[in-house]
């Protein structure tokens, strides 16, 4: 019996050590997650202004523009929760008619306050730009150019190569690996 207490002993002290082994991970894996959040919002700010330095904004216009990218920011960050929750309906097995009805109501409601809100933004915005201001906002993202935000337009940083005029050129299949010797 003595054998058996013994080892019911050990196992509540190895749990216990186990249980705060994970919250140390825990807390390590939550500082982390803190310091990566903090890299993103810096990096996010560093190709604001590095935008804003290629749309040629004053001071007063890029006042103006960092106002108007931060509310639309938070628009599309409301947006995405929507679409989170719309997604893990989604991909329910056993979800109702009436709970994706009601899903993709919420979810394109959303989307028409997401939109009206940019809307709202640029316009405001834009009456505070000169019209050169303007266009380079509108082409660099800085504006709603209808590719999703600031770095993604039509002919900006991303660089992408354009497609050769004429029917596409057909890529050949890909090869399986050759196999090893054993």
């Amino acid at each position: 019996m003595l054998r058996w207490v013994k080892i019911g002993i050990a196992a509540v002290m190895m749990a216990g050590l186990a249980g705060s082994l994970l919250a140390a991970q825990d807390a390590q894996f939550q500082e982390k997650m803190r310091e990566m959040g903090e890299a993103r919002d810096r990096a996010r700010a560093q190709l604001r202004e590095r935008f804003f330095e290629l749309a040629q904004l004053t001071n007063s216009e890029k006042a103006a523009a960092q106002k108007a990218m931060e509310a639309k920011e938070e628009a599309r960050n409301k947006l995405s929760e929507q679409l989170t929750r719309l997604r893990a309906t989604a991909i329910k097995t056993d979800a109702t008619k009436t709970e994706l009805s009601a899903a993709l109501a919420a979810y394109r409601g959303a989307l028409a306050q997401y939109r009206k809100k940019v809307e709202m933004e640029d316009k405001i915005l834009c009456a505070k730009l000169s019209l050169g201001a303007q266009a380079r906002g509108l082409s660099l993202g800085i504006l709603e150019n209808g590719f999703g935000g600031i770095g993604r337009s039509a002919f900006g940083p991303s660089r992408r190569p354009e497609a050769p005029p004429g029917p596409p050129v057909p890529r050949p299949a890909p090869q399986p690996a050759p196999e090893t010797q054993k």
